[in-house]
């Protein structure tokens, strides 16, 4: 089963939503996007860089796309990265929100509930840098989870 993402995109008049199929959750998607804005500083170069990346987890995903451009913004993913990227070098703020998808039961019948688990908005840098040192966050929290796990299996 995957863990789907999408990432919308923004900056000045153009809108892109790419789409990751593995691991999208804030430990794992959440850092490679998040070092993925750190590394690049202009929207078309973050947009080449997402879609150039390659999964190699497993030898048959050797050159197989870890991203890829959406036409719709609802494919039942499970986490949004919504980004608002700076236009030009006198314009530097940002914003990036990361909504989580949770179904909840009403009257019997499951819905989607989108809830905000992060956003910050400012200077490009001091976002990005937030951003990453969260998802920094995220996945030592993830890794210590998964240990306590490991050790009440053994235990």
């Amino acid at each position: 089963m995957s863990t789907r993402s999408i990432y919308k995109l923004n900056f000045g008049q153009t809108k892109v939503i790419i789409y990751r199929h593995w691991d999208g959750y804030i430990a794992v998607g959440g850092k490679d996007f998040a070092s993925l804005l750190n590394h690049y500083k202009k929207g078309e170069d973050l947009i080449k860089g997402m879609l150039n990346r390659q999964r190699g987890i497993y030898v048959t995903d050797v050159d197989q796309p870890l991203y890829s451009l959406e036409y719709t913004d609802n494919i039942g993913q499970d986490y949004e990265y919504i980004v608002k990227l700076p236009t030009f070098e006198a314009n530097n703020k940002m914003a990036v929100e990361v909504r989580e998808r949770k179904l909840i039961e009403v009257n019997g019948e499951y819905q989607d509930k989108w809830t905000s688990i992060y956003k910050k908005s400012g200077a490009r840098e001091d976002v990005v840098k937030d951003f990453l040192n969260y998802c920094s966050e995220e996945e030592t929290k993830a890794d210590n989870a998964y240990r306590a796990r490991l050790a009440g299996a053994h235990a």
